[in-house]
């Protein structure tokens, strides 16, 4: 869990980090993994979620944290380029920039109107337009 509020680098609400440790252990399996029921909890709870894969055939979990209403930071491999649209839904980098990936994370994480449009533009693709585009790449051709 990373926090972010611009001009507060150190300061959280007091309990915030225990609060969060707390949920984080009913969430999670004794091996640390995340349990399935939780995760819809997760993304509805966070303001950014990156994807940094360097290769992804699909992007579900772009598509399933887009359906939530959290900002998407992704790189631009596989399939996340043809989900979240650049500057529309999301932010897209390049696989492997980690320069560029830092510089995404922390615009959007100061920039709450932008992950507002952000948030309602891809929750709208992830319920209508991404839908029509699973189910004509999965017909024969």
């Amino acid at each position: 869990v990373v926090y972010f509020e611009p001009g507060v680098v150190t300061e959280f609400e007091p309990g915030a980090v225990e609060r969060d440790l707390k949920l984080w252990a009913e969430f999670s399996d004794s091996d640390g993994g995340i349990l399935d029921y939780a995760v819809p909890f997760l993304y509805r709870a966070s303001d950014v979620v990156v994807v940094p894969s360097v290769y992804e055939p699909f992007g579900l979990v772009a598509l399933e944290a887009m359906l939530a209403g959290a900002g998407v930071i992704v790189s631009s491999a596989g399939g996340l380029a043809e989900i979240v649209r650049h500057e529309r839904d999301g932010l897209l980098v390049p696989p492997g920039d980690q320069e560029a990936l830092a510089e995404a994370i922390v615009h959007l994480a100061h920039e709450r109107g932008l992950r507002a449009e952000f948030s309602a533009s891809a929750q709208e693709r992830a319920r209508y337009g991404v839908a029509e585009f699973v189910v004509l790449r999965q017909q024969p051709a």
